[in-house]
Order: C-alpha cells, then sequence, then structure tokens
C-alpha cells in the first residue's frame, strides 16, 4: 500500500463516556476550537454506550476509566465484543501503568492522562487513531484479497517464512504434490 493516502472522513463523529458533565463540555470546547469538523456526542455509561454504538456509525470512542456500574476497560471490552472496528481512546485521571496496561489489553488504541491541557491534545489523537484503524482496515482487506486471488489461482503457490517453513499453499498443491496444505504447513 505504498503510495495510498488515507483520507479521513468529515465529519468525525466521537461518542464520549464520560459522567461528568464539567468534563464533557470542556471536551466538546476543546474539540470546536481545534477542529470544527469533529462532532461530540456524550454518553454518561458504558451500557449507553453500547446501546448508541448499535444505533448509530461513530468514527471513535473516548471512554473514561472511572464510570459508575463498569469501568472503562469493562466498557471497551464489550464494545470489542460487538465487532465494532472503530479506534477506541482511554482517558483517566488515574495516570498509573497498571490501568494503562488493562486498557490496552482490553483493546483500547491509545490511552491518555488526564493532565492540565489534555483536551488539547485529544482532537490530534482521535485523528490519528482513526488514521491507524483506517490503515489497518486496508491491510486486513488487502491480504483477504490476496489470499483469496492465490487460494483460486490455478498455479502451485507458496510462501516461506523467514526459516524456511511454508504458512501459505494453495489448494493446487494437493494436487500436485499429493500434500494438504495442514501437513506442510509450519514444516520446512
Amino acid at each position: 500500500l505504498a503510495g495510498c493516502a488515507l483520507m479521513i472522513r468529515y465529519p468525525i463523529k466521537v461518542l464520549l463516556v464520560e459522567d461528568n458533565p464539567d468534563q464533557v463540555l470542556l471536551t466538546e470546547r476543546a474539540f470546536k476550537r481545534q477542529n470544527g469538523d469533529m462532532q461530540v456526542i456524550a454518553v454518561k455509561d458504558g451500557q449507553a454506550c453500547v446501546d448508541r454504538l448499535a444505533r448509530e456509525r461513530f468514527s471513535a470512542v473516548i471512554v473514561d476509566y472511572r464510570l459508575p456500574e463498569m469501568d472503562g476497560t469493562d466498557v471497551i471490552r464489550k464494545i470489542r465484543q460487538t465487532g465494532a472496528q472503530l479506534p477506541v481512546i482511554m482517558v483517566t485521571g488515574q495516570g498509573d501503568e497498571q490501568v494503562a496496561v488493562m486498557a490496552m489489553k482490553s483493546g483500547a488504541s491509545d490511552y491518555i492522562v488526564k493532565t492540565q491541557g489534555y483536551f488539547k491534545q485529544l482532537p490530534a489523537v482521535i485523528e490519528k487513531a482513526i488514521q491507524t484503524s483506517e490503515l489497518q482496515l486496508k491491510l486486513k482487506d488487502s491480504e483477504e484479497k490476496y489470499r483469496r486471488l492465490a487460494e483460486n489461482a490455478n498455479d502451485l503457490i507458496f510462501t516461506l517464512d523467514a526459516s524456511g517453513a511454508f504458512n501459505f499453499l494453495t489448494l493446487r498443491v494437493n494436487q500436485l504434490l499429493g500434500y494438504s496444505a495442514e501437513e506442510l504447513v509450519g514444516r520446512n
């Protein structure tokens, strides 16, 4: 995908999961100031987030760590369980390493500590996360297209890993060599 330009579709619609009305207001103001093409829609808890994602399409989600009923990592897990392929950024006033690791393991795209002025970072972090997510989706799509093309080719096509072991073989391998792909994958 060299030379592939990624274009973010505007307006960017961000779902903010935050129970503190002051934080919501400050986030909305920061987004308006930094990028007028970003729309922030706020919900107060994790279940409202999951429900809203089921009804509407969003570009990204910002999740506070401390929420009523479930914490931000639980919300991220629920989002990922729905199969949603969008960036999720966790924000928290509790900036310890353990929370950051839990957030990333839950499926967060990024993690930001609520320090003074962190609102100014959010729009740029959201744009970067959206670009990264779009690139990952394009790469996955390209890989799937390559795999389908290779699998349906009438030729013997295979790839080897760095150690020389087979890691991909077409169905034609069985017809020409008498071995199934399962018998050869992982072997030199």
